[in-house]
């Protein structure tokens, strides 16, 4: 459950523990918190979905990145040194 929208102005908006959010760019008209949860909702699920495909192996593997490639600095590099010669 993400946390609930309490204020919101175009520049931060405030969640109901307190935490204040900036928002960059600032929102070009102002919103009610409901209708900004909708999209604070989304934008929690889309982050949420990528940290849970990472914890997939066959994903980093296929993407060069998985355990084969551990120990190097980045995917990229891992997927140049599983390309060249092959």
């Amino acid at each position: 459950m993400n946390k609930r929208v309490v204020r919101v102005t175009r520049e931060e908006f405030e969640t109901e523990d307190g935490t204040i959010y900036p928002i960059s760019p600032p929102l070009t008209t102002d919103m009610k918190p409901e209708d900004f949860q909708e999209h604070y909702d989304r934008a929690c699920n889309i982050i949420k979905g990528i940290q849970g495909s990472r914890g997939n192996d066959e994903d980093l593997e296929e993407l060069g990145c998985g355990r084969k490639n551990k120990g190097r600095k980045n995917c990229r590099e891992a997927q140049a040194d599983t390309t060249v010669g092959d």
